[in-house]
């Protein structure tokens, strides 16, 4: 009975030390990041090789990448650092050129240690005693755990390394023989195989990523990002267009002049820019003009519904342009009539709530919204809201340009072409340039717009007046913007550079200058000063007589009596000469031979 009391005890005392040994751990939400609009791909490598040290009493054990994907790459996906990130494996994807960075995790070190036993040790070796196998449950044995990871963060594009940093951690751990795996021989001497160390390992994971995971998260949400912008790096972006001309001939060629217009003068790819006609729309399937605008309406959604699909659109630019007719849809809204029958409508809303996400966008629409119809409106079946068209642009972030302010018309001219459509690219192709700086600014865009259609009105006899909006910095396809000011850090490092070379340049620049011209008037530089009063009047070649009189009676009226100009001439013959003698010289020779002799007798001296 004693024994039975005695053997239950120490079974309640091994189960009660086993609930102590265990522990839960529920890893905290990652932090948010401020999110930069790339692609990044995540590796995840390990060059820790099994390395058993049986005198140190511990072991190198390889990380398993799933282990490291659980603790670290998810959880930095999740923080949204990257808009869009994927696990790969770096040694057989390199990226690609859709990728923007290449984010590699690495584990550099991940030791596991034997420290001993604990406290538990010593009861347990009565529990080992009484039943052997009750022993197993009681952590009993110290391990501990050390971990080194490296993050580097790689441009895709260049291969620099724009970020790179190492986090490390350390864990303790009391293990029992299940988790520390079984070995009949370490309650003795504490010798394990590699094997012992690996389940170790296992155990050690919530401990050892409780100290590693909060800290190196945390930092990697905000100095990714920081180092990303301090790169100087810059989003790859596209120009996006989508242009479409239905509702007659004249919308069809003012679609083909815009699409010549893009790809031609503002550099848009055929690819990125979406043509949708009624011709091209019959020239792959043909069919009449109803069934061609009805196939235009699901192909311009399907364009939209595309764009919503992109992961970047932040990067890119959008434009979006229609020919066609407007009208009133039943809510009172402006749409654009796809259809013969309206059956099919496009609301200006939709076109608008399309081009927010991008960078830069413009929206064009040549068509006018007309209540009585008329021109390239059609007659609204209900009574239209006057105020909707305002209400659909007013938050836009998209530069709008439409044909008609809503209850006027928008009008074909005599070619053809919408009116408002001719006057956009003419003005971007040049006639809009006012200044004859070879680019067009808004400010002279929308001058020209505003302008020409005072002309058209007063030619036509009608009321027209476009609707013009621009965005906070206005822009469409072909338009300049002018890019913003550069740093002036820049500045203060370039004007320190010039100076240091100036000093030695300039002055042997300007020894020489003076030292040439001399030689060229006189025909010898090195010749006394006496020759030179011979050479300066044929130089000037109307007054020899006068200047050499007036130097003689007051050689200080020189500048005064002759232009301006000729002060300058003689003081630059001077400074090739060292000191003031060369100046003193000619003041006083010339001075008294044209005084004594006539003005022909240096005629004689060559003789």
């Amino acid at each position: 009975m004693p024994k039975t009391r005695i053997l239950t005890g120490f079974l309640l005392l091994a189960f009660l030390a086993a609930g102590c040994g265990s522990e839960e751990f529920r890893f905290p939400p990652p932090p948010k990041a401020a999110t930069v609009a790339a692609r990044a791909l995540v590796g995840i490598s390990s060059g820790v090789e099994i390395k058993l040290d049986a005198a140190a009493k511990s072991c190198s054990v390889p990380m398993d990448s799933d282990r490291v994907k659980t603790m670290i790459a998810d959880p930095l996906i999740e923080t949204g650092v990257f808009k869009k990130m994927e696990i790969t494996d770096p040694a057989r994807d390199s990226g690609g050129p859709e990728a923007d960075f290449i984010l590699t995790i690495s584990v550099l070190k991940h030791d596991v240690a034997y420290k001993g036993v604990n406290f538990w040790f010593y009861p347990n070796i009565v529990v080992w005693f009484f039943t052997w196998i009750g022993d197993w449950w009681v952590p009993d044995e110290i391990f501990s755990a050390s971990l080194e990871i490296e993050v580097a963060v790689q441009d895709a594009r260049s291969k620099k390394v724009i970020y790179r940093k190492a986090f490390s951690a350390e864990a303790l751990r009391h293990l029992n023989d299940f988790e520390r795996g079984w070995n009949i021989l370490s309650i003795f001497n504490g010798s394990f195989d590699d094997g012992n160390y690996r389940d170790a390992a296992m155990h050690l994971d919530a401990p050892l990523w409780r100290e590693m995971r909060p800290k190196a998260i945390e930092a990697l949400a905000k100095e990714i990002p920081a180092a990303v912008a301090e790169s100087g790096w810059k989003p790859p972006s596209e120009n996006r267009a989508l242009v479409v001309g239905v509702g007659g001939e004249g919308c069809i060629k003012d679609a083909e002049q815009a699409m010549r217009f893009i790809v031609e003068k503002a550099g848009y790819k055929k690819e990125k820019a979406t043509l949708i006609t009624e011709s091209t729309i019959a020239a792959k399937e043909p069919a009449n003009k109803a069934e061609s605008r009805a196939k235009a309406s699901d192909l311009i959604q399907k364009s939209l519904d595309e764009w919503k699909s992109l992961d970047f659109p932040e990067r890119d630019t959008a434009f979006i342009y229609i020919a066609s007719r407007g009208t009133t849809g039943p809510n009172g809204q402006p749409v654009v009539v796809a259809s013969a029958g309206r059956e099919k409508l496009i609301p200006v809303a939709a076109l608008v709530d399309a081009l927010r996400p991008f960078r830069m966008s413009a929206l064009i629409v040549d068509a006018g919204f007309d209540p009585a119809g008329g021109g390239r409106s059609v007659e609204s079946p209900g009574k239209p809201d006057p105020g909707s068209m305002t209400k659909v642009l007013a938050d836009t972030p998209s530069t709008v340009l439409i044909g008609a302010q809503p209850g006027l018309e928008a009008v074909e001219d005599t070619g053809g072409f919408g009116v408002l459509t001719r006057l956009v690219f003419d003005g971007l192709a040049g006639s809009a340039d006012l200044n004859k700086d070879k680019s067009v600014d808004w400010s002279e865009l929308e001058g020209y717009i505003t302008s020409q259609f005072v002309s058209f009105a007063a030619m036509l006899g009608k009321d027209l007046k476009p609707l013009v909006k621009p965005a906070a910095t206005p822009w469409i396809p072909g338009l300049f913007v002018p890019k913003p000011p550069e740093p002036p850090a820049k500045k203060p490092e370039d004007k320190p550079s010039d100076p240091p070379g100036a000093p030695g340049v300039k002055p042997a620049d300007s020894s020489k200058k003076p030292a040439d011209k001399p030689a060229d008037p006189s025909g010898a530089p090195g010749k006394k000063p006496t020759d030179q009063p011979v050479n300066p009047p044929g130089k000037s070649g109307e007054k020899p007589t006068d200047s050499p009189g007036k130097a003689g009676e007051k050689p200080g009226d020189k500048p005064s009596d002759k232009p301006a100009g000729k002060p300058e001439d003689k003081p630059k013959d001077l400074p090739g000469k060292p000191g003031e003698k060369p100046a003193e010289k000619p003041a006083e020779k010339p001075a008294d031979k044209p005084a004594d002799k006539p003005a022909g007798k240096p005629a004689d001296k060559p003789k």
